[in-house]
């Protein structure tokens, strides 16, 4: 069954609307000369969650004047406050959903007030998330945020292939469910349906083939999951890594432009319509397998990840 991880059912939605989890916040530094002899490296925002926790380890591998820690780390605690409950909405969301899944029936309307919620959450975190991207920009010096690039995309390429050798992801839970040949064509047409109505609602078209998840997280996706303020995937990502390389950095011009909820929104739809036509052909087993893997992915640290 070959397509991309994140178009499978529910964890798919979570990744959707965790397009505005990115960056940190906090107050900048002027100082950006960087001295050898007072420099260290060592992890920062260690008790962080998602794509900040991946940033801190990353910025790990830097060099740093401990001014430069310090300021970091109150970028990391602040964007740690400032997601902390859209997680937690975003893990309620889940479950509710994967309840539904076990009985068979996306019930839409019932979903509405969870979904608006979490939307609601990030579109208004957006422009602080962008604002202290350009703060963690200014921070570091280039030589710095070169480093600092290079270092998330080797995380992403390390992720992509533990998860390859684990044999994980949509591959997996396709043998887990044990589906039928017809199940899977059925499936396969709902995903391909699926991308193409996500693409309409702003997301970028997925690459062809069987290497389509290890290009994506080796290029563009930072810490090897969807979803998150560096663009995500392919080209979108590789464009704001570049960015952040450069003296001057603005992400609020890269990537997909407008609002942020409605794309959300649009991708939201994409996948119900995805799981309200995969629900009809699994059995009651199934459901209950698939259910249990989204109950099992919303009480981890970071649920917005997917699978």
């Amino acid at each position: 069954m070959k397509s991309t991880r994140r178009f499978f059912l529910v964890p798919a939605l979570a990744t959707f609307l965790a397009l505005g989890v990115t960056a940190c916040s906090g107050a900048a530094t002027t100082s950006t000369a960087q001295t050898a002899a007072s420099t260290t490296r060592a992890p920062l925002a260690q008790s962080a969650h998602g794509f900040v926790k991946v940033a801190g380890e990353a910025l790990g591998e830097v060099d740093l004047r401990p001014e430069q820690r310090a300021e970091i780390e109150k970028l990391a605690q602040a964007a740690e406050a400032r997601h902390t409950t859209v997680r937690a909405d975003v893990k309620a969301l889940m479950l509710d959903v994967a309840a539904q899944v076990e009985r068979g029936t996306i019930d839409r309307a019932a979903l509405k007030p969870r979904v608006d919620q979490v939307i609601a959450k990030m579109d208004q975190a957006r422009p602080q998330d962008e604002a202290s991207l350009v703060k963690l920009h200014d921070v570091l010096d280039d030589g710095q945020r070169a480093a600092f690039v290079d270092a998330l995309r080797e995380r992403g390429k390390q992720r992509m292939e533990g998860a390859h050798q684990r044999g994980g992801g949509l591959f997996a839970l396709g043998r887990e469910l044990a589906l039928t040949p017809e199940q899977g064509a059925t499936i396969r047409e709902a995903m391909r349906d699926g991308m193409r109505a996500m693409h309409g609602a702003g997301e970028a078209e997925p690459a062809r083939g069987a290497d389509t998840e290890r290009a994506g997280a080796a290029e563009g996706d930072a810490d090897g999951h969807r979803g998150h303020g560096w663009g995500g995937h392919h080209g979108g990502g590789r464009a704001m890594l570049e960015a952040f390389k450069q003296p001057k950095f603005d992400p609020s011009t890269i990537g997909p432009q407008g609002s942020l909820a409605e794309r959300a929104k649009g991708k939201q739809e994409a996948a119900f319509a995805v799981a309200e036509k995969v629900l009809p052909v699994l059995t009651a087993e199934q459901r209950k397998t698939l259910a249990g893997k989204i109950r099992a992915r919303a009480n981890m640290e970071d649920p917005a990840s997917g699978f």
